[in-house]
């Protein structure tokens, strides 16, 4: 009887020790099964970075006319999404481009980017780029159940090193964005809309307008005439906004998270042959002005003239651009006006304006474009009858001032700004999309 009872108790033993065995592997898996989705999640928020910094580069090059990755094209956009993961350890980060295992990030990750994609709905679209972060992750249990010998750049190969190679991937391309409207700045006011007339100063109810700034007073509307003088698709704020006299449609969003310069990808034209002439001073009759390089400025005195801009790119050092007068008609079709210095001051009273961006090419849709390290102030003030702008208004690190006063007025625009001074009477400014249907401020969308 005794030794029956012995083997009873040897047969619970053995029970416990194989159901300690089983409860402590189950605890093992579940440890490397939580690993591998850690690192999983990691890993696609890696793809997803580098898939947004690569349709940004691509996109550049598209704009660009270079059409590659390496030249032309601000690689930093997409060394700048890698870094935020942790940096890039070889030589650059767009070594990794189609396909060459290049860039090994600094917590080990081995970033391939594929453009065009070779798997996938996509594949073969060079619109399109295909991120394919790899890492290989330890993992202790389930080593013994499933001893591969794969690794992120080989397979089959002699010598498990206890790691698991896991894979995250990405598709991402340069889509039309909502956003009409982007102030930059992170502090203080970015938006100040003031109106005195009874129509909204902003009626973009397709456009989406978004205010870095974290001060509780980022956006101000003040009206003392339209009870909704802002009318958007989406308002998004970082911080706060505060109403007088006028209401915004919608409801702004704020707290959100700072959005980055939409028009980054922009290359700046490059200085050529200084023009001879860089004052010009007029009173009555014509006078047209030369397009290319004013590298000490371009200044523009007139009283009742016609000035005639020349088609295509103006490249303004120095000074900057200055236009002043009085009574004139001022005339420049498709036309970029390019600042690497100064500011920007259209103070021609009384004056008729007729600009528009070109529809195509390397600054398409563009109408002011100041250097991004330039942060003097720019001053632009419409107070004639039957003006035109259309375009593109971009000052990325300079604050604007742009004043409508004048009446019958065509204004198609959209502002990529650090920050941005709106005062009108009874002028209505719309979304410069809603005119050709296009815009050059763009997004990185994620597809896949």
């Amino acid at each position: 009887m005794k030794t029956s009872r012995l083997n009873e108790r040897g047969q619970t033993i053995l029970a416990m020790l194989l159901s300690l065995t089983v409860l402590l592997g189950f605890v093992a898996l579940a440890t490397d099964v939580g690993i591998l989705f850690y690192a999983k999640r990691q890993l696609q928020s890696i793809a997803d970075s580098a898939a947004i910094g690569g349709a940004s580069v691509v996109n550049c090059a598209s704009e660009s006319g270079n059409g590659t990755l390496t030249s032309g094209c601000p690689s930093v956009i997409m060394s700048a999404q890698i870094d935020a993961q942790g940096g890039c350890v070889s030589s650059t980060c767009t070594s990794a481009a189609n396909g060459t295992n290049g860039a090994t990030l600094a917590n080990g990750v081995v970033l391939t980017v594929h453009t065009p994609p070779v798997d996938g709905p996509h594949s073969g679209d060079a619109n399109y780029v295909e991120t394919i972060a790899c890492q290989e992750t330890p993992v202790f249990f389930l080593n013994l159940f499933a001893p591969t010998k794969n690794t992120c750049t080989s397979t089959g190969g002699t010598t498990w090193n206890g790691k698991m190679p896991i894979t995250a991937r990405a598709v991402a391309y340069w889509g039309a964005s909502q956003t009409c409207i982007a102030a930059l700045g992170s502090s203080g006011t970015d938006i100040s809309v003031t109106t005195s007339g009874s129509n909204p100063t902003l009626d973009a109810p397709q456009c989406g307008i978004s205010v870095d700034s974290s001060s509780s007073s980022a956006l101000t509307v003040t009206s003392s005439g339209s009870s909704t003088p802002i009318v958007a698709e989406s308002i998004g704020i970082v911080g706060g906004y505060s109403e007088t006299g006028g209401t915004v449609s919608p409801t702004p969003v704020d707290g959100i998270v700072p959005v980055s310069n939409p028009l980054a990808y922009l290359q700046p034209p490059t200085e050529g042959t200084c023009q001879p002439t860089s004052s010009f001073v007029a009173s009555g009759g014509t006078l047209s002005i030369p397009q290319g390089s004013y590298c000490s400025g371009l200044s523009i005195t007139a009283s009742g003239t016609t000035v005639n801009f020349a088609s295509g790119t103006y490249y303004i050092g120095g000074s900057g651009l200055s236009v002043v007068g009085s009574g004139d008609t001022f005339n420049g079709t498709g036309v970029t006006f390019y600042i690497a210095a100064g500011s920007v001051n259209f103070t021609a009273s009384g004056s008729t304006y007729d600009f528009t961006a070109p529809t195509s090419g390397t600054y398409n849709g563009i109408l002011f474009y100041q250097s991004t390290s330039d942060s003097s102030s720019a001053t632009i003030t419409e107070s004639g009858t039957d003006s035109i702008f259309e375009g593109v208004l971009y000052f990325p690190d300079a604050a604007l001032n742009f004043t409508a006063s004048g009446s019958s007025t065509s204004l198609y625009l959209a502002f990529v700004v650090n920050s941005l001074n709106i005062t009108t009477s009874s002028t209505t400014i719309y979304d410069y999309a809603s005119l050709y249907g296009t815009s050059p401020i763009g997004t990185a969308v994620l597809v896949e």
